[in-house]
């Protein structure tokens, strides 16, 4: 069991894979459900990361996908971070400028 914790992905490990993702999307918006495949066929999860969450159709590592929404108003979150926008209507994410630029910064 401690393997398994040991090799799970963190929501903060997918923000810079987040941007590289939405910075090639058609217009920088992905829903986030595209998204959770994209990140998904990127990280392969396994152990923790792979299993379905107890009443729940989603995986850990889908969930922590979904997180990244949910914990918007966090520091360090790129949506509190002004780096990508919510857009609830759409159900997705969507790049900014400053996402752009810190992608750019980091040399990616």
């Amino acid at each position: 069991m401690e393997a398994e914790v040991a090799s799970a992905i963190t929501e903060s490990e997918l923000y810079v894979p987040l941007l590289q993702i939405l910075d090639k999307a058609p217009g920088g918006f992905m829903t986030t459900a595209a998204i959770v495949v994209e990140l998904e066929n990127l990280f392969q999860p396994e152990g923790i990361d792979a299993e379905i969450l107890k009443n729940r159709s989603d995986t850990h590592f889908s969930q922590k996908v979904r997180n990244i929404i949910s914990h918007k108003n966090v520091p360090g979150n790129p949506i509190n971070d002004g780096l990508v926008i919510y857009h609830s209507k759409r159900h997705g994410l969507e790049i900014t400028d400053a996402g752009r630029a810190y992608l750019k910064r980091k040399g990616l």
